[in-house]
């Protein structure tokens, strides 16, 4: 007997019935578990299960036209899709109607009322008529379900008891044979197999970088089980869908024994892309070639003319390659931004202690504060740099470093494109100062006479 299934237009009647119910109830964010009770609340038959109203959102529901379906947290919740009016997020819309006294929400209509109503009530009869029919079809299906695991675990006892009794009948017998035992041991023979031809297989025709300490235990688990079942195992597949991540199944011929060989490890990193709920496993190769992009200096599409072009090594595609891109930029940022708050507060405490240095007071959008200047110095550089220092490349950085700590206090980076190097430096150098100093420097020039000289 097939499995029971209830028809798409059932699905879809269902899912109409939200737009009957009165305004006020219609009106609320519902969760799936208040749908379905505010369903059999209303009239409809309680056989209506949960899988079966999550089947009819999910297949019978394109385009929202039905109803519709927004998340709020980790929850989703569905409302008519009539309804045009915005009333904020559900968690919000709950907090407002529910109160200290009135905890419970006007989600429910009366009892029954689907069936009292006159536009639905033919729909709901047809509706409850499907979901009976669907309910005995069920359980005639498990019945059928049990019938046949019985039968099963019947013929499966009687399997069992004609081996016992085969092998009691041969311990019986082994007098007859003491001859032949006593000066040969038995062994089992396998007889030879054709030699299967692995370069036919998909995917094992190219080339792949593989850990030494993973391939070397597969080798020595391999041989094992071949030396242990007598034959050698078979190369069934080649899962290249990972990257540059490989995973290779074997089978044994004789017991079934599936063995799988990966060329790294799968690693889930702390960091989650900007946009994501959490960080998936990935093979750690294709980490450790995004992130030797950034420490060497390569762009990712020399690395894939590299590793791909000349190497034939896969590689992951440029868009998921620029999704890990996206979280080491991100990792950096943030380490980026804890070290530079790190050296400032260090370059100040510094700055502090040597002698004469006075702090400065001064006001910067209402607030009163204080500073204190230590000597610093910044160079810069760009793609490209000739005789006085004129630059013609598409980029250029500069970096400032306190002369007090011998720490890196700022990194500023910007893309120019033919313009003289040293109007760059000076609008870098600005910017640099902008982060650090703020207005600081006019109040500094003006006012401190006998402070320490700002070296460039």
């Amino acid at each position: 007997m097939k499995l029971p299934k209830l028809k798409a237009s059932t699905y879809k009647q269902i899912l109409s019935l939200e737009s009957h119910y009165p305004d006020k109830n219609k009106d609320i964010w519902v969760t799936i578990n208040e749908m379905r009770d505010r369903l059999v609340h209303s009239g409809v038959h309680n056989s209506l299960s949960l899988e079966l109203l999550e089947y009819a959102l999910t297949r019978c529901n394109s385009g929202s036209v039905f109803v519709t379906k927004r998340t709020d947290g980790r929850t989703s919740f569905y409302r008519d899709s009539s309804l045009t009016h915005d009333v904020g997020a559900p968690l919000d819309q709950r907090n407002r109607l529910s109160s200290r006294y009135a905890k419970r929400l006007p989600i429910n209509p009366e009892r029954d009322y689907l069936k009292t109503h006159h536009l639905v009530r033919r729909k709901l009869e047809m509706i409850n008529s499907a979901l009976l029919r669907y309910a005995d079809d069920m359980d005639e299906y498990n019945r059928e379900q049990i019938k046949e695991q019985k039968k099963k675990e019947a013929f499966d006892a009687a399997v069992e008891k004609a081996v016992a009794e085969k092998l009691k009948e041969s311990r019986d017998n082994t007098n007859t044979n003491n001859n032949l035992t006593n000066n040969n041991e038995a062994r089992e023979v396998t007889p030879p197999r054709a030699t299967i031809d692995s370069s036919s297989i998909k995917g094992n025709n190219s080339n792949g970088i593989y850990s030494i300490p993973m391939m070397t235990k597969f080798i020595a688990e391999a041989t094992k089980h071949a030396s242990e079942c007598g034959t050698s195992i078979n190369l069934n597949e080649v899962d290249k869908k990972y990257g540059a991540g490989i995973i290779q199944k074997w089978e044994c011929p004789k017991c079934g024994k599936e063995l799988e060989l990966r060329n790294c490890n799968w690693v889930r990193t702390s960091v989650v892309e900007e946009g994501r709920r959490e960080s998936r496993k990935q093979p750690e190769l294709n980490l450790k070639i995004a992130i030797g992009t950034r420490t060497c200096g390569i762009n990712m599409e020399k690395m894939h003319a590299f590793v791909s072009g000349s190497m034939g090594v896969k590689m992951s595609s440029r868009n998921n390659a620029r999704h890990t891109d996206r979280k080491i930029r991100q990792s950096i940022g943030e380490v980026f931004k804890v070290r530079k708050e790190e050296n400032l507060a260090e370059h100040v405490a510094a700055c502090k202690q040597l002698p004469g240095n006075t702090p400065l007071p001064f006001e910067y959008n209402g607030v009163k504060s204080e500073a204190t200047f230590g000597t610093v110095s910044q160079d810069g550089g760009g793609k490209k740099r000739a005789y006085r220092q004129n630059i013609n490349g598409d980029e250029a950085g500069l970096v400032v470093h306190s002369e007090v700590t011998g720490r890196p206090i700022n990194i500023t980076h910007h893309q120019v494109s033919d313009m003289i190097c040293y109007d760059m430096c000076m609008i870098l150098f600005s910017l640099c100062l902008t982060q650090l100093l703020s207005p600081i420097i006019t109040n500094y020039r003006t006012n401190a006479t006998n402070a320490h000289v700002l070296q460039i």
